[in-house]
């Protein structure tokens, strides 16, 4: 075999291991997150509702910039108060010790190895010290991230805009349930489904504005998608997710799927938000840019160390 091929099948073996760990883990704590999330996200969007019902009277990148500066705030504040800020610092200072010990003996081989040694010691600590906070703030700010992005990720569909809604069909079913989708005022030439793999596909073309409900009828029992026709950055719910807490974490906008119905998903194919600021993409670029900048400014008033 030869060495290329070795490392390819060494490559696939450990990602495949590591997809086996995480769909345990996922599994053993689905039952618990999948609820909690529910709340998290219902909670989430009836204030994103608000916050960008208030931020609608501004331009779509002066409120970004505003919620980017918010978010940059209180991500410093929240290191602050999570973080042992002592032992930070101390060990800072101990590898700003060890690189001027190495920079003084450069020469001396046992004392500058002897330095290299205690310098990845101090580093791994002070990493360690920083990696916990970061993983909370993380945890904290994806809910945010997710409701950010139902507004700022995809737009609306436009009338006579036409699109693909997909329904994602649960993996490994012995036979193929009955889905149709129920014809409305809100849609116009409906083609479908056509089946593909796991998954059966309509072509819509919208014919109204608003905030409308899709029904589809699933081995006689109803389950309904929403589909948002009008104006950018409204909120836009991309996907109706199973009960999973994955899914869930990534589209927060609508109450997940109902238990004992075979799908795992019903996704429509919003096209992205067209700008270099505030569209699909740039968007997080921006806020990353934006609370950067704001965080690194407010550090002087709150002392914070890293």
């Amino acid at each position: 075999m030869k060495a290329g091929d070795a490392a390819h099948w060494l490559w696939d073996v450990v990602v495949t291991f590591l997809g086996s760990v995480f769909g345990f883990i996922s599994d053993l704590v689905n039952p618990v997150l999948s609820p909690v999330l529910w709340g998290v996200n219902t909670l989430g969007t009836w204030l994103g509702d608000v916050i960008f019902g208030l931020l609608g009277v501004l331009p779509p990148w002066l409120g970004l910039t505003i919620l980017s500066a918010i978010i940059g705030v209180i991500a410093l504040l929240a290191f602050k108060y999570t973080s042992n800020q002592k032992k930070i610092g101390y060990w800072r200072d101990q590898m700003s010790g060890h690189l001027l010990v190495l920079k003084l003996y450069k020469d001396e081989i046992g004392v500058a190895f002897r330095a290299q040694r205690r310098l990845a010691v101090a580093l791994a600590i002070w990493q360690w010290h920083m990696l916990r906070p970061l993983i909370l703030m993380i945890i904290l700010l994806m809910p945010l991230f997710a409701q950010m992005a139902t507004r700022y990720q995809w737009r609306p569909m436009q009338t006579g805009e036409q699109t693909n809604i997909r329904v994602r069909l649960t993996p490994g079913l012995e036979e193929r349930p009955s889905v149709a989708l129920q014809p409305c005022d809100e849609l116009a030439d409906i083609v479908g489904p056509v089946a593909g793999g796991d998954e059966l596909v309509w072509r819509v073309r919208a014919s109204a504005v608003g905030r409308h409900t899709l029904r589809f009828d699933v081995d006689g029992t109803e389950v309904t998608k929403e589909l948002v026709v009008g104006e950018p950055y409204q909120r836009v719910s991309a996907e109706r997710p199973a009960r999973r807490w994955t899914g869930q974490v990534l589209h927060p906008a609508e109450s997940p799927l109902p238990s004992g119905v075979p799908l795992a998903g019903i996704v429509v194919e919003y096209e992205g938000v067209e700008s270099y600021i505030t569209g699909a993409d740039w968007w997080v670029v921006y806020l990353l840019v934006v609370s950067m900048i704001a965080a690194i400014a407010c550090l002087p008033f709150f002392k914070v160390r890293f």
